[in-house]
């Protein structure tokens, strides 16, 4: 097989057949661990694990040496020089923020990144390090420099092997097989009714069994297809095409429904938006069109711009499709917190890989969340490695990857450059370019691109190709060192630390180790705000220590953190309810997906509608905060429940369930005016109005509700208007959709007031009235049947008993109530009967066995026969 490194070799003709026999062999067998490197990890959870990336480092370091081992020597192409440069120069700078500097100069050149060192141990009565890096995560730090000497040691297989054009056609077919294959487990998966992909690894997270693949984040995995998609289109629709047609059209076909099964808004808008690029592309890609493409490059710079916008606006909410109107700005409010985040690290980053442990010092909002990443490249970058070389870095991709270097090849790979730039534009609001299989891939598409042999002699930036051999064994050994830290530090990453030091915190027995391990996580971890939280769980656990250092600590590294709140706000509570009460509105400020529990809990601390007020934050979340305040001391304080149900109408003047509790409050006091004085005598028909004007009110806000029907009719009975409160109430009963309820508020209504002879069309009517599943029609036929029985009604109590018997046969219930009123009827039989099956179920109680035995002597001598 001839390759174009080859033409420049010196002297091959007098090469020996064994070497050019070896570097055959070598390169085709390089070729497919490469095949392997690529599609491992799409297989295997995208290798956002660790194990699995030093795996996949493994596959691609050997298949790097054996490509390059006996490479002839061949100048690159320029572009080919530039991208290895800007891959190079980012890996060095990930390695220098991961050097540790001495604290001086850490605090001239990265103030901030000093600060955070020089405070970390603070809650353990420790000083800063004398030596401190500039990343604050140094072990995610450590996996991004394997990551990058991975996507550049492929990257550089990549080239070696695209240089001929069967070469870049093997390379292309990796992308296509390998989407294919990610492709058809994803939609095999859901089909089986797999929970474990491939039936080992159970997700972690809660994820919908449909998404059960083997990459689990949906916007990744199409992405991830959507590569595979382009570069199969581009060979199918190439004017020139190394596969026949029919074949590649139909990949991209099948990937393409893939795509839309997966249903990703961004996935499926980079598909049609991508494709629609490469149709243009490939066209003005022939040779007639060649002189165009500096008009072709600002064409596409606009192209690029109008789809940034486009992006954002589909894949940042749920409802975009449908609603371009839509006011959900969430992501732009992360897009916000990162610029913050990028500001104050502007030079030299937070460190590469540390943007989850960092961010929250940067952040607001009233929701307790951890962010992984920004959805957003651009940000990430900067955040992690600064602006200066994120500029840098971009810029130097573009200008290696510009149209006029796609298409200097006699085979333009459009399908590849249009994958590179439809997962730049995804990434805009996505994250999928952490995932290393992504990446990896797009490694492939950028050597295919670059691939070849320059012209010419050699540049000082192609130094990298002179010497193929030690290329090879630089590559190799630079791929074990950072492998051996990355596999040293396996368990050392932020999710592994914090699990750690979790599970220590709560076994207050063991401090020595705590701290220990406490101070190990902090170290590699100086700006992640939960290992200081931790100290702070085991401290007010264990009460051996106080909780300050550890709580001021975190609130530091994380302005906005609920749990920490929480946790002064409990050891606050018994000697500073005042203080206990503030901490505790932080914390439902802060947390606001806790502040039921919280409101709740807090509510011990209120003996006064003031102190209930402490409690309460402003806006939207105040008003939930005094709903939940409300309910739940209505019981022990009457007067604070109606005192903030004031301030909840003051906030909200359709408030129902204030204005139902209010007029509910207004009955109960008219019903017992003895010991509310404010209803009574010459008060009384104010109070009665009052609660008649709230009635209304709700029946305005819920016409078809009974509870306004219902309290206004109670509030006309107080009056002494009970024959017509009750006639209406059952009138409305048909009006309504809660029919039962206002049957039932109607039955009670006239017992209340002496009326219950006269409900017997009502109770008909209640039992009738139809009900959601089995056991409410039980427990309805139940309940009308004791009605019956309190009124005296034993027989009509038997009927609705034996129907329930008859509908419900195994409700222990059904059958001892249709036994019992049986045995007061003297329908003895009858009773026997229900009695021996409670027996025949429940043969370990004796009752049942006495009563059987009961009913039996009750037949044989009825005379003296005594009813149980």
């Amino acid at each position: 097989m001839e390759h174009a490194w080859q033409e420049h070799a010196p002297s091959s003709g007098s090469r020996s057949h064994r070497v050019k026999k070896r570097e055959e062999w070598t390169l085709r067998v390089g070729r497919w661990l490469l095949a392997g490197a690529v599609l491992f990890p799409a297989l295997a959870l995208g290798a956002i694990h660790t194990s699995m990336l030093l795996i996949t480092s493994a596959l691609v370091g050997l298949s790097g040496v054996l490509v390059w081992m006996h490479a002839p020597v061949a100048r690159p192409r320029l572009a080919a020089s530039v991208l290895v440069a800007t891959c190079v120069g980012l890996t060095l700078f990930t390695a220098f923020q991961l050097l540790p500097l001495p604290a001086g100069l850490l605090h001239l050149v990265a103030p901030r990144n000093a600060d955070v060192w020089a405070r970390a141990f603070w809650p353990l009565h420790l000083p800063g390090p004398g030596f401190a890096s500039i990343s604050l995560d140094p072990v995610a730090s450590g996996v991004e420099v394997l990551r990058g000497v991975t996507y550049l040691v492929a990257f550089l297989s990549v080239v070696r092997i695209s240089a001929s054009r069967h070469g870049a056609l093997f390379c292309s077919a990796i992308l296509v097989v390998s989407a294919t294959a990610v492709g058809a487990a994803a939609l095999a998966h859901p089909a089986l009714g797999a929970e474990r992909v491939f039936g080992i690894y159970r997700p972690t997270t809660l994820i919908s069994a449909r998404h059960v693949a083997t990459i689990l984040n949906a916007n990744a995995l199409a992405a991830y297809i959507n590569i595979g998609f382009f570069v199969a289109l581009g060979e199918g629709l190439a004017s020139r095409p190394a596969v026949p047609r029919p074949i590649s059209l139909a990949f991209a076909g099948v990937l393409m429904a893939f795509e839309f099964w997966l249903a990703s808004r961004g996935g499926v808008l980079a598909c049609i938006a991508g494709a629609g690029l490469l149709v243009w592309m490939t066209r003005v890609s022939s040779r007639s069109h060649r002189h165009s493409v500096r008009r072709v490059t600002y064409a596409v710079l606009v192209a690029l711009l109008v789809a940034c916008v486009g992006m954002w606006v589909f894949a940042s909410s749920d409802d975009a499709w449908n609603e371009l109107a839509d006011r959900d700005l969430s992501k732009l409010r992360v897009f916000e917190y990162a610029a913050r985040m990028v500001w104050h690290h502007f030079f030299w980053g937070t460190g590469r890989g540390s943007f989850e442990s960092t961010f929250p010092a940067f952040r607001d909002g009233t929701t307790y969340v951890t962010y992984t990443h920004p959805e957003n490249v651009l940000l990430q970058w900067a955040s992690e490695w600064g602006v200066p070389v994120t500029l840098a870095a971009l810029g130097a991709i573009a200008w290696a990857l510009r149209p006029s270097v796609l298409f200097s090849r006699s085979r333009p790979a459009v399908g590849a450059w249009v994958a590179i730039v439809t997962s730049f534009l995804h990434n805009l609001v996505d994250f999928n370019s952490e995932f290393p299989a992504i990446v990896l891939a797009l490694s492939v598409c950028a050597g295919v691109i670059v691939g070849g042999t320059g012209v010419g002699a050699f540049r000082r930036i192609d130094v990298w190709a002179k010497r193929p051999r030690l290329l090879a064994w630089t590559a190799a050994g630079v791929m074990a060192v950072t492998g051996a830290f990355v596999l040293v530090h396996v368990n050392d990453d932020l999710y592994s630390d914090r699990a750690k030091l979790h599970d220590a915190s709560l076994k207050p027995e063991t401090p020595d180790e705590f701290r220990s391990l406490a101070q190990g996580a902090i170290s590699r971890h100086p700006s992640e705000p939960y290992l200081p939280f931790s100290g702070s769980v085991r401290a007010w656990v264990a009460g051996d220590e106080s909780v300050l250092p550890w709580v001021s600590r975190s609130l530091e590294l994380s302005p906005v953190y609920g749990p920490a709140h929480l946790i002064l706000a409990r050891t606050f509570f018994r000697a500073y309810p005042s203080q206990a009460r503030l901490e505790y509105r932080y914390a439902i400020q802060q947390a606001s997906e806790w502040q039921r529990e919280l409101a709740t809990e807090a509510g011990h601390l209120v003996t006064g509608p003031e102190e209930a007020l402490e409690l309460v934050p402003d806006g939207a979340l105040g008003l939930s905060v005094l709903q939940t305040l409300a309910n739940r001391l209505g019981e022990r304080l009457p007067a604070t429940q109606a005192a903030l149900d004031e301030e909840i109408l003051r906030r909200k003047s359709d408030a129902t369930d204030a204005i139902g509790r209010r007029t509910r409050a207004l009955l109960t006091d008219l019903a017992d005016s003895a010991i509310s004085p404010w209803c009574a005598e010459s008060n009384r028909t104010d109070c009665i109005d009052r609660a008649i004007e709230g009635a209304r009110r709700l029946q305005q806000l819920k016409p078809t509700v009974c509870e306004g029907f219902e309290l206004e009719a109670r509030a006309r009975a107080e009056s002494g208007d009970v024959d017509n409160a009750l006639r209406q109430l059952e009138g409305r009963a048909e009006l309504v959709d809660d029919k039962s309820q206002c049957l039932d508020a109607t039955i009670k209504l006239a017992k209340r007031f002496d009326r219950a002879a006269d409900m017997t069309g009502v109770i008909d009517k209640l039992a009738k009235s139809g009900c959601a599943n089995d056991d409410r029609c039980a427990d309805l036929l139940l309940y009308v049947g004791r009605i019956e029985e309190q009124r005296g009604n034993l027989r009509r109590a038997l009927m609705f008993f034996r129907r329930a018997r008859e509908r419900y046969t195994s409700r222990d219930d059904v059958v001892s109530a249709r036994a019992h009123t049986a045995a007061r009827l003297g329908l003895h039989a009858e009773a026997l009967d229900e009695f021996a099956e409670l027996a025949k179920r429940h043969p370990d109680n004796p009752d049942w066995a006495q009563k059987v035995t009961h009913e039996r002597q009750a037949m044989i001598e009825p005379a003296r026969g005594k009813r149980p």
